[in-house]
């Protein structure tokens, strides 16, 4: 989940790369027990072994976006794949596995191959899954290699949680930031229409009181009042939907898991700002529909 991995260069056996095809394979290097232990499904012929030979075309394992960007519409089982020498093959198909994120969550799955694990090839990543709290069997797992080899180091332990979390960092601190700024504004809004409220409540009250007086009733009192705030509150609801719209290209890329013009969202925000809007009138309307008549003419302003 780092943005990081080894990327190759790979086609189907005789069909020449061109500058678009530059780095178009992320690689990986798997035990036999890799598939099921990230929960990658088997979808057609089967997974590694352990036995496999490495002398070429060696046997390899392929996730589906592989299969669907050099083989369409046929099965990639058998199917051979090659880098810069297009007449020797490289690689020969054996399985075909589900898609899975690798590098990061916000890339599109990239075509993926999966060969043997050569033992002593190179540092390793130990994947361990298990049905209770990951952090509860570390030390467990830690024993259990200091066992084997009192020299091995460990090098960042994690879960694969705590991976995800890592990797988005930038958007939960968006997230926070823009909530924090969001509910301020909110309240900054909503302080103003309610001083604009009352104010205009204690402006109109004599107005108020004549109504009443003739026979209006307290529906048509707070339809009288809120009508004044109706306007401001639309107006900077579709204020802020139009110039969210224009920068929601370049706010693109600080969202994960949501799109720039998600109708949800949208709706989610919009109606947060019209319940700010109601919330804050609905002392002074309140206020108003309880105006006594008498009261009010015998006012002098």
């Amino acid at each position: 989940m780092r943005g990081t991995g080894i990327k190759t260069t790979l086609m189907p056996t005789g069909v020449k790369s061109g500058p678009a095809d530059a780095l178009n394979t992320s690689m990986n290097w798997v035990t036999s027990d890799y598939f099921e232990t990230m929960k990658m499904r088997v979808v057609a012929g089967h997974g590694l072994t352990g036995r496999e030979t490495t002398s070429p075309p060696t046997p390899a394992v392929v996730n589906q976006a592989l299969a669907r960007r050099f083989f369409p519409g046929r099965d990639a089982i058998g199917e051979h794949l090659g880098g810069s020498d297009l007449s020797k093959p490289a690689f020969e198909i054996i399985g075909v596995v589900s898609d899975a994120k690798y590098r990061s969550l916000r890339e599109d799955i990239p075509p993926t191959i999966f060969m043997a694990q050569v033992p002593g090839n190179g540092p390793n990543i130990l994947h361990v899954r298990t049905a209770s709290d990951p952090r509860g069997i570390i030390n467990a797992v830690r024993g259990e290699l200091r066992s084997l080899d009192a020299r091995l180091p460990f090098y960042e332990i994690h879960t694969l949680q705590e991976e995800v979390d890592g990797s988005l960092w930038q958007e939960r601190l968006v997230a926070a930031l823009s909530s924090v700024f969001g509910f301020m504004a909110a309240a900054l809004a909503g302080v103003g229409l309610y001083g604009m409220l009352a104010h205009a409540i204690t402006q109109r009250r004599k107005e108020i009181g004549i109504r009443m007086a003739l026979g209006a009733v307290p529906g048509a009192v707070a339809r009288l009042v809120t009508r004044q705030v109706i306007a401001p509150v639309v107006g900077g609801i579709v204020a802020g939907l139009l110039l969210f719209l224009l920068v929601s290209r370049w706010m693109a890329a600080l969202l994960y898991g949501v799109r720039p013009a998600d109708p949800m969202a949208i709706t989610v925000a919009a109606g947060f700002v019209a319940a700010v809007a109601g919330i804050a009138v609905f002392e002074p309307v309140f206020r108003a529909i309880r105006v006594n008549p008498a009261h009010a003419l015998g006012e002098e302003h």
